[in-house]
């Protein structure tokens, strides 16, 4: 048994405590202290001018989230623009004064996640007491200075379209296929062509960094109904993004200054469906009539939200708001596919009822190294039966485990063992925002999601305790928490900063325990698979599966500064990554025997003779293995800083320059168990020329070192560009 000092279950769980008490307590905090938003990925920009297109520097600036009344400020530059960033995507209106000219107010502007909206005003001369008012009603904004290209999948489109339950309640991750260019499904998926596992996913604007599977978040999602907002980046020319091929950006939920929420069920049952075309012939165990696949699944929660008022801890409002959601999703289904066992006969070596698809008998042979019983190898059986004597002890063993067959034939002749598989999803999460000051705010948002479920490998024709059961128990365990915050320290500098913690539990163990005299201090069955005609169906797990230990943890932050100066906005930040995996694969450690009908075929005619399950019960498997691993603890950093310069070339043109540093440190393992080949290293065994295995470490014959080098030179250019051709046209594109 491998010592484990990363994510034990009780170590897992007692930091996951841990976590949620910390953000407990951080909540209970805010709530006695503005809005934070989300770290600089959402925002608005724009040029303010007069009537005779000359630009105004020194307007003021107020943007307003029509759902909180929460402002933020800002002040034209000397070519009359302004920019602000970390706005949480919903409904604004923006407001401009300067003087000389009329109050100009819009309103109904959308801003999206992930999205720098460019709204230009226009002022007429007049006294600051006129107000000029234009209702944009609920507008998409058009995004006329950034290269990146992207769908915004807003909450009406979403909440307006069906999301298919099955095996799990709603999943976020799949709203992304709603999405041009975007292929696979929610384990393995691709942007505009390109590879797997090589999508950023972003939590309000803070990366979940994924030591093996990058963009796979099935485990960790967070509840559908907390998500507001999702976007899916086809480019990355921007310099905050850089490890991915396309991005996934989530806005969580914010509550609002009313309170408001739902209540949903959706329900799946048997009772609604048909046999089906397919399903015709499935039997249920008493024979008396067809029935549908055992299908009852039933997904439902609720979710409130708006503003937390404690007049006896603060005096005011639109401070404090709130998100609740939390859902269960419940499925019992059953495997209804019908298997293929021996005969009864079959058992005994009897084979005189093995025949093909004709009538004709199938002969069987001694196998040309045996001499069992005294019969001649290469021989027929005598009748088509193996004699008791010639039978393995070994291979009799499990033979009181295998069920006779109950439907006629000699394939799929047995239906399958009832076994109700429950499904079981419990997903709950919530943000507070907070504003602290006119120019400060906090944002936290925190998710828990469990599930459980079993699964088979093969037909069950039998259950666990059953040694040939190929059952496997599936925990898994996600959790999510986020921090941004946000300071306005001037009218032309914005400082976000955010923190993640994104921890991931994805286990599987075998459901048996039984010693097989063929494996030395065995603990699970083997996996014993056959082949050719009438080929029983596999017993056990597949590969002898002990247990799978997938443990996974990315912690990130995030920094990002907003500079406007002039016709500049810069953007000059970093992140800080680190990555953990615990990872243990016992595939093999209860031994797998391949048997095929080879070795009781004749060898004129190996393809119309012979049985599998024959050479079974003589005991000579084709091939066997068995492999045990250690578990590894693997721990990566990466620390990419960047510099981004958006310039206004005109209030139509911008022109985006940019440079990032991805400096990525290899993975080491916390006991060094990484064996590699080095082709600098003498081997003895081949009198000593060039190439031989060695292993991470300063032990004797050990590498001398822990990981392999970093790479240095991983500068990335970024170039792009935006050209507002009218008020519906925008022109973009980009190098990275």
């Amino acid at each position: 048994m491998t010592r484990r000092i990363g994510y034990h279950p009780n170590r897992w769980s007692r930091l996951v405590m841990r976590a949620s008490l910390v953000a407990f307590t951080l909540a209970c905090l805010v709530l006695a202290a503005r809005t934070l938003s989300a770290q600089a990925v959402a925002g608005m920009t724009g040029t303010i001018s007069d009537q005779t297109g000359a630009v105004i520097p020194n307007a003021h600036v107020t943007i307003t989230n029509e759902g909180t009344s929460v402002k933020t400020n800002a002040v034209t530059s000397s070519v009359g623009t302004y920019a602000v960033t970390g706005l949480i995507p919903g409904s604004y209106s923006l407001t401009v004064e300067a003087a000389g000219f009329a109050k100009f107010v819009e309103t109904g502007i959308h801003i999206e996640v992930s999205t720098v909206a460019t709204i230009n005003a226009t002022l007429k001369a007049g006294a600051t007491t006129e107000t000029t008012v234009q209702v944009t009603s609920n507008a998409i904004a058009l995004n006329t200075t950034q290269p990146q290209i992207g769908t915004v999948l807003e909450p009406t489109v979403v909440a307006s379209l069906p999301f298919e339950v099955a095996g799990r309640g709603r999943q976020v991750d799949q709203i992304q296929f709603l999405a041009p260019g975007v292929t696979g499904n929610t384990f393995s998926h691709r942007v505009d062509g390109g590879v797997d596992f090589e999508q950023e996913i972003l939590y309000n604007g803070i990366p979940a960094p994924q030591p093996e599977t990058e963009g796979y978040t099935v485990n960790f999602n967070p509840p559908f109904e907390m998500v507001h907002e999702v976007k899916v980046e086809r480019t990355t020319f921007a310099a905050q993004y850089g490890l991915g091929q396309g991005a996934l950006s989530y806005q969580m939920s914010s509550g609002t200054n009313s309170y408001h929420g739902d209540l949903f069920e959706i329900n799946r049952n048997s009772m609604f469906d048909s046999v089906g075309f397919f399903n015709g012939g499935v039997w249920n165990p008493s024979n008396v009539r067809n029935a549908p696949p055992t299908d009852h699944e039933n997904n439902y929660g609720f979710t409130v939200a708006g503003p937390v008022r404690i007049p006896k801890l603060y005096n005011g409002r639109d401070k404090t708001f709130f998100h609740y959601s939390q859902e269960w999703y419940k499925q019992n289904n059953e495997d209804t596919d019908p298997s293929t066992v021996p005969t009864a006969l079959e058992k005994t070596g009897d084979f005189s009822d093995f025949v093909d698809a004709h009538g004709n008998l199938i002969p069987i042979f001694v196998p040309p190294n045996d001499s069992c019983g005294g019969l001649t190898p290469g021989q027929q059986f005598p009748g088509n039966k193996i004699p008791a004597g010639c039978i393995s002890p070994t291979s009799a063993s499990l033979i009181q485990y295998l069920p006779d067959p109950n439907r006629g034939g000699l394939d799929s002749n047995r239906t399958f063992a009832p076994f109700i598989n429950p499904h079981i999803q419990h997903v709950w999460g919530y943000t507070i925002d907070q504003v602290l000051s006119p120019t400060q705010s906090i944002h936290w948002s925190q998710w828990r999601n469990s599930f459980s479920n079993y699964s088979f490998d093969n037909s069950p024709f039998v259950i666990q305790p059953n040694p040939l059961n190929s059952m496997k128990y599936e925990p898994a365990l996600g959790s999510g928490f986020l921090l941004n915050y946000d300071w306005a320290i001037a009218q032309n500098k914005i400082l976000t900063l955010g923190a993640g913690w994104i921890g991931e539990i994805n286990d599987q163990y075998n459901q048996s325990k039984y010693s097989f005299p063929a494996i030395q201090a065995g603990v699970i069955p083997p996996n014993i698979t056959f082949n050719g005609q009438h080929a029983p169906t596999n017993w056990g797990t597949s590969g002898a599966w002990l247990q799978s230990i997938n443990r996974k943890l990315g912690l990130a932050f995030v920094g990002n500064m907003l500079w406007t100066e002039g016709r500049n906005t810069f953007n000059i930040g970093g992140e800080l990554r680190r990555s953990f995996q615990d990872d243990n694969e016992e595939q093999t450690a209860g031994g797998h025997f391949s048997f095929s009908q080879i070795e009781t075929a004749d060898p004129n005619d190996l393809a119309n003779t012979g049985s599998s399950f024959a050479s079974y019960l003589l005991g000579l498997p084709d091939s066997a293995n068995r492999s045990n691993s250690q578990e590894l603890e693997l721990r990566n950093w990466d620390f990419s800083p960047y510099i981004q310069d958006d310039l206004k070339l005109t209030p139509k043109l911008t022109v985006n320059l940019g440079m990032r540093w991805d400096i990525m440190v290899p993975f080491t393992e916390a006991h060094n168990n990484i064996v590699f080949f080095d082709p600098s290293v003498q081997n003895p065994a081949a009198n000593n020329i060039l190439g031989a295995v060695t292993r991470f470490g300063n032990c004797t014959g050990c590498a001398g070192y822990t990981r392999a080098s970093t790479a240095w030179g991983h500068i990335g250019p970024r170039f792009g560009f935006a050209y507002q051709v009218n008020n519906k046209t925008v022109v973009q594109g980009g190098f990275s």
